[in-house]
């Protein structure tokens, strides 16, 4: 995705659809997306893997295909970030903090 004010203006919700779900992301790193699949790599929560140009998407779809493991420490860091920060009772107690 080219990064231009449509795609960043883009929510990144089928990434949190596809971490709750416990699943690893393929994204391109436009926008939001970056943060959602990168979260805090110091902390060894990224949940999946970032694909800037075309040709790094199948690169990327193959090293999930060959690695099981991986596949599932992407997914549980994933999952576990949306419960943490993106689950409707944290996001819920933001807005209310906000609006309030």
């Amino acid at each position: 995705m080219p990064e231009d004010r449509w795609t960043l203006g883009k929510c990144g919700f089928k990434i949190v659809q596809y971490m709750a779900a416990g699943l690893p992301v393929i994204a391109s790193p436009v926008g939001v997306n970056r943060a959602l699949v990168n979260g805090a790599p110091a902390n060894g929560d990224a949940a999946g893997l970032l694909a800037a140009r075309w040709e790094e998407w199948p690169e990327a779809i193959e090293t999930l295909a060959r690695d099981v493991a991986l596949r599932q420490t992407l997914g549980m860091a994933g999952r576990r970030r949306v419960e943490a920060e993106l689950c409707v009772e944290k996001i819920a107690d933001r807005w209310a903090e906000v609006l309030g």
